[in-house]
Parts: structure tokens; sequence; C-alpha cells
């Protein structure tokens, strides 16, 4: 049974002009529906997304590479000050070593951060090998070692953080890093 609300818009709907029914507009609605599977609006959203994850690990990448660490020793250049930055080095790469084991599956722009901080520790790495074999100038290889405990306190904060989102991972709370 209708109500007088419902017959009123029923009175409204048939005083509507009638319009005729576009021609051939079926055959245009099945055309539109055997389109390909990924429009161009679709394929450009896409596009936009990748664009935006790669700017956004750069930006990322960046910023863990430039800011500095209140914990990384500002030493004035000398022995004493390159063995402290190795020592530094040591512990955050133990730390590293503490941490679980990489997901198989992960986030490509965390990924991508990762591989960038260990490709720019390897360069030092092969720097300070390299430099060790010559003529041994302090103040480079005070630089060189305060690069890479920056990258390896970046690197500690990244995995760290993929830990923690990917397993739960407990950060420990006695001692220091």
């Amino acid at each position: 049974m209708l109500s007088g609300s419902d017959e009123l818009i029923g009175l409204e709907l048939r005083r509507l002009p009638q319009l005729a029914a576009p021609v051939r507009g079926w055959e245009r609605v099945e055309a539109r529906l055997d389109a390909p599977v990924l429009p161009r609006a679709r394929w450009l959203g896409s596009v936009g997304a990748m664009a935006a994850s790669v700017c956004a690990t750069g930006v990322a990448l960046v910023w863990l590479t430039t800011r500095t660490t209140p914990d990384t020793p500002r030493v004035a250049a000398g022995v004493a000050g390159i063995e402290q930055l190795v020592e530094r080095s040591q512990r955050l790469e133990a730390e590293l070593r503490r941490l679980p084991a990489r997901p198989a599956v992960e986030r490509a722009s965390t990924a991508a951060v990762i591989d960038e901080l260990q490709s720019r520790i390897q360069l030092i790495d092969t720097q300070l090998a390299h430099d060790s074999a010559r003529a041994r100038d302090d103040n480079r290889q005070h630089s060189m070692w305060d690069e890479r405990v920056r990258l390896l306190n970046s690197l500690v904060d990244v995995r760290y953080a993929e830990a923690l989102r990917n397993s739960h991972y407990t950060i420990p709370t006695s001692g220091e890093i």
C-alpha cells in the first residue's frame, strides 16, 4: 500500500516529459563494458602512485642521511676521535645483528632506503680500506668514519621501524647501543 507521499512522487514522475531512448544506447553501454581492464585513468593513477612512492623514498633517504644525531661523537680529528667512531660503528653493527632478519615481503620504499644505506656504507668501507693502504690522512679518515656512523645510525633506525612494523619486535631497554 502506497503512502500519500509515495503517490505524490509517482504523480510528479508521470508529469515529466517523455524522452526517447538514445540511438544504439544499449550497444554503447555494452561496448564500454568490453573496454580494456586497465582504463587510462586507472593506469595514470597507478603511475602517479609509483612516482609519489619514489619521491617519498628519496625524501626519506635524504632526511635519514643528512640529519645529525645527538649520540654521534663530535670529536676533533685525531686518533682518539677515530677510535671512538670505530667503537661506535662496531656497537651499531652488533645492534643490527641482534635485529630479526628482514622480512621476505617488505615495502618497496623501506627496501629501497635500506639498500641505499647499505650501498653507501659499503662504498665508505671500500674507501677506508683503500685509504688505509696508502698514506694515512686523519682528517679524511675521521670524516669517513663519522659518515659511516651516521649512515649506520640511520640504518638501525629504519631496521628498528621495519622490525616493529612486521613482527612486533620490542626495543631492548637495558644497556646502550
